[in-house]
């Protein structure tokens, strides 16, 4: 689920960096609104799947006496992550659009790249051999 959100998610600034200004130059007048309304869908499919995705890893990986304490730190982090999105508007001042989505399409493709590394929790309990008792 993660790394099927991390590339549909980079699909979004990937489009906006490289697909709408040649579209405009097409002429046609209805097909940048079409691929915006295309990236915001791409955006919401990769959250919700990022969302639904990252909880239930988190859960198959932590012990279970300490899963209170890793969802805390989780929240934590995504909060103090969720304000540095307010830069976002002075990179726009600084350097442009351009660049901030290229940073974005950098993060996606990050982050695809470091869920690759990643294991699968539940194939390595698949594998231990069922406890009777």
């Amino acid at each position: 689920m993660l790394r099927g959100a991390g590339l549909i998610g980079s699909l979004a600034p990937l489009l906006t960096v490289a697909g709408i200004p040649q579209l405009r130059a097409l002429g046609v007048s209805w097909l940048p609104t079409a691929v915006v309304g295309l990236i915001f869908a791409l955006l919401g499919a990769a959250r919700t799947g990022v969302t639904i995705g990252a909880l239930n890893f988190l859960l198959d990986v932590a012990p279970a006496d300490d899963r209170p304490i890793y969802i805390g730190l989780t929240n934590t982090l995504v909060g103090f992550a969720t304000l540095t999105t307010a830069l976002g508007g002075l990179m726009v001042e600084a350097v442009g659009y351009r660049a901030l989505f290229a940073l974005a399409l950098a993060f996606y493709l990050a982050s695809a790249l470091a869920l690759t590394r990643t294991r699968e929790p539940r194939a390595e309990c698949m594998a231990q051999p069922a406890i009777d008792g």
